[in-house]
């Protein structure tokens, strides 16, 4: 299954050094429950869940934090003008290749090494954040969902 987000697809590029290359972890979730609304008059609930009619996809969007090792400053500004570049939830993009080969039956469609069938992310909100210690260590961290627009 693979489709054409809105937005525009910004290049996730490399971020990391040689010795930390990409993510140093990952956490998935998804939550089949889409909202739930609470009548306050009698008590009923009713819960609304994803559904195939959602483009198509039968479960709820993945939803992934990403946490990168420390960085220098020339590796931490390349996370950032990345982040930026997503201007919020607005753009979207693929994580590459090498990083899907780390999380297959999570980062793509097939489950496949070397997938060229990966899944399209945007940030989880519309803010982008990162850390910087004392030292110029940047520490970057970021809560993205799966497009499905």
């Amino acid at each position: 299954m693979s489709f054409t987000p809105t937005g525009t697809n910004i290049t996730m590029p490399s971020i990391g050094s040689g010795i930390n290359p990409g993510p140093k972890g990952f956490e998935f979730s998804h939550n089949p429950i889409v909202s739930v609304t609470n009548n306050l008059f009698n008590g009923s609930i009713q819960t609304f869940v994803w559904s195939a009619g959602t483009n198509g996809l039968a479960v709820a969007p993945k939803e992934v934090s990403v946490a990168y090792a420390a960085m220098t400053t020339a590796e931490g500004q390349v996370a950032v003008v990345f982040l930026e570049s997503l201007n919020g939830q607005v753009n979207y993009f693929y994580f590459p290749t090498a990083v899907c080969n780390l999380a297959l039956n999570e980062l793509t469609y097939d489950g496949v090494l070397n997938s060229s069938n990966p899944r399209p992310f945007r940030l989880k909100s519309a803010s982008s954040k990162w850390s910087l210690q004392i030292g110029n260590i940047y520490s970057v961290a970021f809560e993205v969902r799966e497009a499905m627009n």
